[in-house]
């Protein structure tokens, strides 16, 4: 399936790079850049892709864009020009990559890519090409046709991520992209996909084929729980873990790997043990058998021995008599022998003789063998033979025993002849052969006497025979011969009767002897029978004897190894179950290690388990066995491994299983998640013998670097930080080639570098950065965040070596000694199964003792094993009494690693916290009181943990930092339930609640309805506050007097809820039912548990900050608002001679290389660089991190780096935590705001030296006024600072009052007293109110609040004695007794902590809105560093945003329709309302067609825009999107109450279309309300034809809505007040009741007249739309937000109220 979805890929590429002008948009195909490379490869067309490298510029992306538009315009090549998006971010350039892409799908150029010479080389060029054709043309012609070229032959083909939020914005920037583009969109595997794969791999596996269905179904679950974890983990992380489609490939491979290997290796254990058994089993049936063989011998051997006995007598009687036989046979021997030499003798003498004849007859013999037969033919063939011939002839006749015819002869004569005879005898073919064989030994005498003749012939001699023929000599030579050896041998025959004589006689004595010799063999054969018999008994003896003998050793053998390696049976045995069962798990447990290690390698301890857990259970339902506790440690590592992994730094389970994900992947890089360093530390520590190298990704220089590593095979560690793209690609896939057989790897750049094996690679992130899917792919991705185990060991260690370093030595020895025994136990045991599995035990001696000797060493080393773990257990008890140390400190610092979410400057390391822990052992003295030393121990890390983040942090977050470290310390005593809803609370439930809320019953009405709903839902979730409202209800009295209190956090609660709820579930009720004490009950809280010192901020120390300080240390101080520690820090310096040598850089354009000369200067000659505003240039504060790493260790020791900065989260997060940070920001409360403002005027200008010329003629009146214009200065600019906290009830905007302001007024001062004498306090007042202070003043209401100010302080009363700035209050007087500056300090130091706000004019309902201000700051805060978790909805799933929007839908109104009363301009009210229904149905038109765009995008019609995804985010955080806002009416509700309060409006707008005017017009219903007063006064000045601009109201309070209104008046109603109260009765303003932040106003009656009517006992009350007060400025200068001036009466001074920030309001929050 997957290659036909391959294939579909691939031809629907082809087809569309086809077509003319056809380009692509690859969207989630990772292998894009392949697929195009096909396609190019399939089309015949090349493929063109720019090589983006970090040091990229615009001129290099327009240089290759002119290189291959050049080539394909003038040459016509059919070219793919391909980009993947995750490339274009490399280069650190702006480079415009999409725009020109844009460009040239849309129109085939790119706009002013080619002009000037460029274009003019583009027409020249194309000179007898296909572009000019053959007629002439123009050159505008020749570029029309170029682009012509280009858009028929260039086919774009763009890959881009599948990734929501960017691609939206991406397509939206550049909408060519979509629409001159065919999409092709990669979808995930779908879990019928994921089949399939499953199936196809199945088929070439060596896993069951029985399991195959049951296999795939849980490789799939596998694959699709981790895509769901994957989700879940970037919602509560805010960081992307990547499941991509090919981890699923590779969770099959490593399935099948791990059966194969595992299954395996069971095998060869369970062989070998079950041999070690069967061995053994063997053994004990052989010594059975033994003892039976040894019974059955021992009578044999017996009878063995008596008979050899009786055979060795008989042959001793038998050898006796054979002695005789020997000395007969030994006389016969020497007759014989005598006879022998006689015989002897007599044939020597013979065959002398005879030797006299032989030499004649070899040589005839010889002679003859030299003839040939056809010598023979030559004597026959002559017709007259010689006489002599014949002669020879007839004597070889004659020596055959031939006898001749007798024929007539002559003269009647008979005479022999030998005609016939010769003729036969030469006719014989083997004639030569019977020549050879001739028996001359009996020739008979009678031939020889017929052969005397012819020997005596003359003619008969071999001279003569010679002349004849060769033949007829040697025949004649053999007749003589034959004569001779006759003669010869008839000398010899009496020697040879002798002989015979002789011979006879010693046959006749070896008779004898043979006889004797018989006998004596006949008893030598009995002798050698009994010998034999003798000495077969004996060895049958000793045969018997041995198997005794070897029986016995065996069975005692045997009994030694049975008695000592038989124990080994039992435990073989056992890991024999232990193994039958592991076939049982075995497949469940490799399908979790493949999962493991496949998915799990990103994702942190937690989701680690919960997917383990998630797939055990599938695993069950599978019926799947597998191991109960599964541990990847226990297949893929062994204890040697480990044991170095913990010598590194690797303690705890989650880092050993990191490093068994490395080591499995041995050809991947592995990047690592590195946040504490733990992973670079382990790195260093491993390859430290190989010297590496590291680096970080934005050096500039860094691939010359790296280069150089990997020719030279120098292992690196890269740091990753920003855009990495492809320019690692090389390294991280490994694409080495051989160049003339060397391996080389191309670089960026082009740079080929020869390739070394040695060369290692490993990536280190930090946990905030944002890992890319293609980089994620390339790599090992693997989370190296610490745990708190590993934490809570590292600490342990630091703590025993600290406390008690015999315990820790102790430990680490007891640990290498298991360690080494183990391995020798194991070793030993291996050794015993294969000495038993490859001998015959029971016939080796030698190898019985190694056995038994190992099986005694095996047995020291279970001795020592099992000692090892008693002490143990013993040194493991000494450790746990400083357990609870380690366990704390852990908890500390992830508390203080949580705080960084709520704000980016708080950054802080590891090393920072050990440093920390170190200091707290050192500064507690060591006594014998354990248990009390670890109290004071962890009371002190806990102090100085907290002073030090004090003073990191601002202080609205210290009592936030103090909460989550009581949480911490005291989880146990929290319910997490409880915790989780007081920090939720019952966001994303305000929809409904408001739709269910139902008003509260009469008897606790003071109870606000919507807290009634929140203590009804405490009930409904919590048992514990059961039974609330109703006890509520029954005791009204006591809890009304409970809620009245002002320190409700202190009061007993009523009835048995004081017992019933502890100190948290108070604070939970207290949540909803007096937010405003909330933060002091937290207080409370932190106190009971912490002690008062954790809710107090730390005085600022400047001292302690320099000590902890250095040269490669610097210091950051984080600004608030309005904050500058300039002064600070030079007054510093001076006090340690520094203010000559300190330089101040403030940070703007081009300052970055002034300020890294000033640094080099600085830390050489040892001066202070101040570097202000470093939040404006955060891309340079990489370098400087480069620059502070780079500092020689000459650097000068007095070198300081002092940095200031606004909160920025662009500072490089390494940065931070390398340095000491300081929170500085203005003092908070009035004393202490009192406290700094004298600190900056000083003795010298509070005692008039500066100011007077003449010292000596210092006037003590004079002294003393201008000591209390002094003092009043500093407190009206301490008032003016304090107001701001109020937030708009204090100044409708917040101004940046700053010490400045303070200076120069008193310099004023000082000028206005030396040239007047006196004080004008009119002028004065003017100055400072109006200019100083008023010049930074942008609303009029804020402008009368300070001259109010102004006046309450600088009047003549000051100069009165006991002058309090405080109406009803002594507390803030000017002291008259001791007027001196420190009497001043001491007093100003002695003010109260807890400001009165009568002090600053307001109720003290303003501190309950203050508390509700920062009451609701810090759930903010908190709710950041506790998220929402299951609250986080999904915004990009189409199927909830459509639910979501659907239900707004159902609530918006519909249109009004259109206005047909009274629309002559005659009528202003009646235009009024009229433009009101246009003002609503516009509104209407834009929410309706919104959210139709919403649902449309939701269902994929139309194109989710960056709007609609804020307003998708917006809508589910139940927040009025912006869009709305812009387009609508001012209001700061939440959404849900937002959608009530507009169908309230349209309902009432309806209302008035249907019905008319009602008689009180309900002014927070209209969208701008300022113009109903403006048609009002337009009526009357109609009606009564008068100027309008002399037109005025005034306004009347109606005691109720039944009175009805007078003639030419406005009756308008719906309104709050804020600051006061009305009396109904007496028809004023008043104070407010305790907790009543906000009044119903009743109706007011406007009523007109002509001209303004001033009065003194009226209030100018401004009218504003929200309780925000301040918005956008018209071009009046008047504020969005404000309506109208509405005056109302007042028996007190109406500057009362101005002070009070006394205000009406449309609507509430």
């Amino acid at each position: 399936y997957i290659f036909s979805s391959t294939v579909h890929h691939f031809l629907r590429l082809h087809r569309i790079t086809k077509q003319p002008a056809g380009h692509a948009l690859l969207i989630g195909n990772p292998e894009a850049r392949n697929l195009a490379k096909l396609v190019a490869f399939h089309s015949e067309c090349e493929i063109f892709t720019p090589s983006i490298t970090k040091n990229y510029r615009v001129g290099d992306w327009k240089a290759d864009l002119k290189k291959v538009l050049s080539r394909v315009g003038l040459l016509s090549v059919p070219t793919i020009f391909f980009c993947a998006d995750y490339e274009m971010t490399i280069s650190a350039s702006n480079i415009p990559f999409y725009e020109d892409l844009n460009s040239l799908v849309q129109s085939g150029m790119v706009a002013n890519l080619f002009v000037g010479e460029d274009r003019r080389l583009i027409t020249n060029s194309a000179d007898n090409s296909q572009i000019r054709g053959g007629d002439k043309v123009s050159h505008e012609h020749v570029f029309e046709k170029f682009v012509q070229n280009i858009k028929q032959n260039l086919k774009v083909v763009l890959s881009l991520k599948r990734n929501g939020s960017v691609l939206r914005s991406l397509i939206r920037d550049y909408p060519s992209l979509v629409t001159c583009t065919t999409v092709d969109w990669y979808a995930p595997w779908q879990a019928d996909m994921l089949e399939t794969v499953c199936q196809h791999n199945l088929l070439s596996s060596y896993l069951p084929d029985s399991l195959r269905d049951h296999i795939t179904k849980f490789c799939v679950f596998v694959h699709l729980s981790a895509t769901d974890m994957s989700k879940e983990y970037s919602k509560e992380h805010r960081r992307n873990y990547h499941v991509e489609d090919s981890m699923f490939v590779s969770l099959l491979s490593e399935l099948d790997k791990y059966w194969k290997i595992k299954r395996e290796e069971i095998d060869q254990n369970h062989a070998r043990l079950e041999n070690g058994v069967l061995k053994l089993g063997q053994m004990r049936k052989m010594v059975l058998d033994l003892r039976a063989d040894l019974e059955f011998t021992m009578p044999d051997l017996e009878k063995t021995s008596v008979d050899v006995a009786s055979l060795l007598t008989e042959l001793a009687d038998k050898r006796i008599e054979a002695r005789k036989k020997v000395d007969i046979v030994e006389e016969e021997e020497r007759k014989a022998e005598e006879s022998q030499e006689e015989a002897k003798r007599l044939k020597e003498e013979a065959k002398l003789e005879l030797n006299k004849a032989t030499p004649a007859v070899e040589a005839a013999e010889k002679a003859l063998k030299k003839l040939r037969r056809k010598d023979i033919t030559e004597l026959k063939s002559f017709s007259n033979p010689p006489a002599g011939l014949v002669i020879l002839l007839e004597s070889i006749c004659i020596l055959f025993g031939k006898k001749p015819k007798r024929v007539d002869g002559a003269n009647n004569t008979r005479i022999d002849d030998w005609t016939d005879e010769i003729r036969m005898t030469f006719a014989d073919t083997n004639l030569l052969q019977k020549l050879l064989n001739f028996d001359k030994d009996n020739l008979p005498e009678n031939s020889i006497t017929r052969l005397a003749p012819y020997i005596a012939n003359p003619q008969f001699n071999k001279v003569a025979m010679e002349k004849i023929s060769i033949a007829a000599s040697s025949l004649c030579a053999w007749v003589v011969a034959m004569e001779s050896y006759f003669w010869a041998t008839k000398a010899v025959i009496p020697l040879k009767e002798k002989l015979k004589e002789a011979n006879a006689r010693f046959n006749m004595r070896q008779s004898t002897l043979d006889e004797a010799t018989h006998n004596l063999k006949f008893v030598n054969d009995e002798i050698s029978l009994l010998e034999e018999r003798c000495n077969a008994n004996h060895r049958k003896k000793l045969e018997l004897l041995q198997q005794v003998t070897d029986c016995q050793l065996k069975i005692e053998r045997a009994v030694k190894l049975i008695s000592g390696i038989g124990g080994e049976q039992e435990r073989w045995e056992e890991k024999l179950r232990t193994l039958n069962r592991s076939y049982h798990s075995l497949l469940g447990d490799m399908m979790l290690l493949a999962s493991f290690v496949t998915y799990l390698g990103p994702l942190p301890p937690s989701y680690r388990t919960r997917l383990m857990q998630i797939w055990s259970s599938k695993l069950s339902d599978l019926k799947i066995g597998f191991s109960e506790h599964f541990r990847i440690q226990d297949f893929l590592s062994d204890p040697l491994e480990v044991r170095q992994w913990n010598l590194s730094g690797l303690i705890d389970n989650h880092s050993i299983e990191n490093a068994i994900l490395i080591k499995e992947f041995p050809n991947k890089v592995p990047m690592m998640i590195d946040p504490q360093k733990l992973a670079t530390n382990w790195i260093s520590t491993l390859e430290k013998k190989n010297k590496l190298t590291v680096l970080s990704f934005d050096m500039p220089d860094l691939m010359k670097k790296l280069s150089k590593c990997v020719e030279f095979g120098i292992p690196v560690l890269l740091e990753i930080s920003g855009t990495v793209g492809s320019v690692l690609d090389p390294l991280l896939l490994k694409q080495v080639n051989l160049v003339n057989g060397r391996p080389v790897i191309r670089l960026s750049d082009d740079k080929i570098v020869p390739y070394h094996d040695s060369f290692k690679l490993w990536l280190t992130c930090d946990h905030n950065y944002v890992i890319p899917s293609d980089l994620a792919m390339k790599v090992n991705l693997i989370d190296f965040a610490i745990t708190p185990d590993a934490l809570e060991d590292q600490l342990m260690s630091y703590l025993i070596n600290h406390e008690r370093v015999d315990i820790e030595k102790k430990k680490n020895l007891l640990m290498e000694s298991v360690f080494e025994n183990q391995s020798q136990l194991k070793f030993q045991e291996d050794q015993i199964l294969r000495l038993i599995s490859e001998t015959n035990i029971m016939e080796d001696e030698t190898l019985a003792d190694t056995l038994t000797a190992s099986k005694q060493t095996a047995d020291q080393l279970k001795q020592k094993i099992s000692e090892a773990i008693t002490t143990g257990f013993e040194i493991n008890n000494a450790r746990k009494q400083y357990q609870p140390v380690a366990h704390r400190a852990m908890l500390l610092y992830f508390c203080v690693c949580e705080f960084s979410t709520v704000e980016h400057m708080y950054q802080f390391s590891l090393s920072w916290f050990l440093s920390l822990f170190n200091l707290s052992l050192g500064t507690v003295e060591k006594t014998a009181d354990i248990d009390g030393r670890i109290q004071v121990i962890n009371q002190s890390l806990l102090e100085i943990v907290h002073r030090e983040i004090s003073s990191s942090v601002f202080q609205r977050h210290i009592i936030l930092f103090s909460f989550l470290l009581c949480f911490k310390l005291k989880s146990e005593n929290i319910d997490k339930e409880e915790w989780e809803f007081f920090v939720k609370g019952n966001h994303g439930q305000s929809s409904e609640m408001t739709k269910s809320s139902s008003s509260n019953p009469a008897v606790v009405s003071w109870i606000p309805p919507h807290t009634w709903d929140q203590i009804g839902e405490l009930e409904k979730r919590f048992q514990v506050f059961s039974g609330l409202r109703s006890d509520m209800v029954a005791s009204a009295n006591h809890w009304r007097d409970y809620y009245d209190t002002e320190a409700i956090h202190k009061k007993v609660m009523p009835g048995p809820w004081e017992f019933k709820l502890n100190l948290f579930e108070k604070m939970m009720l207290l949540r909803y039912l007096r937010p405003d004490r909330l933060l002091s009950a937290i207080e409370l809280f932190i106190m009971t548990n912490l002690g008062p010192k954790f809710i107090e901020a730390p005085v600022l120390d400047f001292n302690s900050a320099y000590e902890r300080s250095s040269p490669m240390m610097p210091i950051i101080f984080i600004l608030s608002p309005g904050a500058n520690p300039t002064d600070d820090i030079f007054k510093f310096a001076a006090n340690l001679g520094m203010n000559k040598r300190i330089d101040a850089i403030s940070f703007g354009q081009q300052q970055g290389p002034i300020a890294e000369r000033t640094i080099e200067t600085a830390s050489t000659l040892g001066n202070w660089v101040l570097l202000q505003n470093c939040h404006l240039a955060t891309t340079w504060l990489k370098k400087l991190e480069k620059i502070i790493q780079s500092f020689p260790d000459t650097v000068h020791p007095k070198f300081r780096l002092i940095l200031t900065s606004n909160p920025s989260d662009d500072i490089p997060v390494s940065l931070l935590q390398k340095s000491i940070k300081i929170a500085y920001q203005p003092p908070e409360g009035l004393r202490a705001k009192l406290v700094n403002s004298m600190s900056n005027v000083k003795e010298e200008i509070f005692n008039l030296n500066v100011q007077l010329e003449n010292k000596s003629n210092v006037d003590k009146e004079k002294l003393a006024i201008w000591r209390k214009m002094i003092f009043g200065l500093c407190f009206f600019h301490a008032i003016v600072l304090e107001r701001r906290r109020f937030g708009p009830l204090g100044w409708n905007t917040l101004y940046e009052f700053n010490e400045s302001d303070l200076m120069i007024s008193i310099d004023q001062l000082s000028s206005w007293l030396k040239e007047t004498g006196g004080i004008q306090f009119q002028g004065l007042k003017h100055i400072i109110a109006e200019c100083n202070y008023g010049g930074k003043i942008t609303d009029r209401w804020d402008r009368r609040t300070i001259n109010r100010i102004i006046e309450d302080i600088y009047n003549p009363k000051i100069m009165e004695s006991n002058f309090s700035f405080a109406s009803n209050s002594q507390v803030y007087v000017i002291p008259d007794k001791d007027q001196t500056y420190q009497g001043i300090m001491k007093y100003v130091k002695g003010l109260p902590n807890d400001d009165d706000p009568e002090v600053f004019g307001m109720h003290r309902n303003a501190n309950i809105k203050f508390s509700h201000i920062q009451t609701t700051m810090f759930f903010k805060a908190l709710s950041v560093i506790e998220p929402l978790g299951d609250l986080i909805l999904q915004t990009d799933e189409s199927a909830v945003l459509l639910e979501k929007v659907n239900e707004i839908v159902s609530q918006i109104p519909d249109f009004l329709p259109p206005f047909q009363h009274q629309l002559k301009y005659e009528n202003p009210l009646g235009a009024f309302i009229f433009r009101e229904i246009e003002e609503y149905n516009a509104i209407l038109h834009g929410l309706k067609k919104n959210l139709k765009d919403l649902q449309n995008a939701a269902k994929g019609l139309d194109l989710m825009t960056a709007e609609m995804e804020t307003t998708c985010q917006e809508l589910f955080s139940d927040k009025v999107p912006a869009t709305w806002t812009a387009m609508s009416y001012l209001s700061c509700k939440p959404l849900s109450l937002w959608l009530v309060d507009l169908n309230d409006r349209v309902s009432y707008i309806r209302k008035w279309i249907d019905v008319g005017p009602p008689p009180a017009i309900w002014l927070p219903g209209h969208i701008l309300p300022r113009n109903l007063f403006i048609a009002f006064l337009q009526q009357y000045a109609r009606r009564h034809r008068v100027p309008f601009d002399e037109v005025f109201f005034e306004a009347e309070v109606l005691r109720d809505d039944s009175q009805k209104p007078k003639e030419d008046t406005c009756v308008i109603s719906g309104l709050y007040l804020e600051g006061a109260a009305w009396d109904s009765e007496k028809q004023t303003l008043r104070e407010s009741n305790s907790f009543e932040l906000y009044t119903r106003m009743p109706r007011i009656s406007l009523k007109g007249r002509r001209g303004r009517m001033e009065r003194a006992d009226r209030y100018h009350c401004p009218l504003y739309i929200t309780l925000e007060r301040q918005g956008d400025i018209s071009t009046l200068g008047v504020s969005a937000n404000f309506v109208e001036v509405i005056p109302l009466p007042s028996q007190l001074d109406p500057n009362h109220w101005v002070k009070r920030g006394t205000a009406l309001f449309c609507q509430l929050n």
